[in-house]
């Protein structure tokens, strides 16, 4: 009796050591698989970041981005010093343009001969304004 019990227990002990390392075995695969696929996206993520450099590896030579820097910084002198010159050069036109006063004579219908164009032209004012002033009224009566 105690041989079977002994046996038994064996074979219980051999039943749980077997499901442990089947257990075990799927546990490994399962981390191989992880890993694996971990190491699938670092090598697309090397791949990716290796493929970028060769395609923009002129951006990566410092000597290269050094000279270009400076021939941008020498352009934007270039354009500052033009940019402050046209402005001084609108500054005195501005200047000089208002200095400039028309010399335009008030009586220049009669200097031309034509009087009656003067006239008109006063009547057709004094008209306006009473008609903007009768306009006024209108519009501050109350309804």
């Amino acid at each position: 009796m105690q041989l079977k019990r002994q046996s038994d227990d064996i074979t219980k002990s051999l039943e749980r050591a077997r499901e442990d390392q089947s257990e075990l075995a799927k546990s490994v695969k399962q981390e191989a698989q992880k890993t694996e696929l971990i190491i699938r996206q670092y090598e697309d993520l090397l791949e990716e970041i290796s493929n970028r450099f060769r395609n923009t590896r002129g951006y990566y030579i410092e000597e290269e981005i050094n000279k270009e820097t400076e021939n941008v910084n020498s352009t934007i002198i270039q354009l500052t010093d033009e940019l402050e010159k046209r402005q001084c050069m609108v500054n005195e036109l501005k200047s000089q343009l208002s200095m400039i006063q028309p010399v335009v004579p008030e009586d220049i219908l009669t200097i031309f001969g034509k009087q009656e164009l003067d006239n008109k032209v006063k009547e057709l004012s004094e008209k306006l304004e009473a008609l903007i002033e009768k306009r006024k009224i209108l519009l501050q009566k109350p309804e």
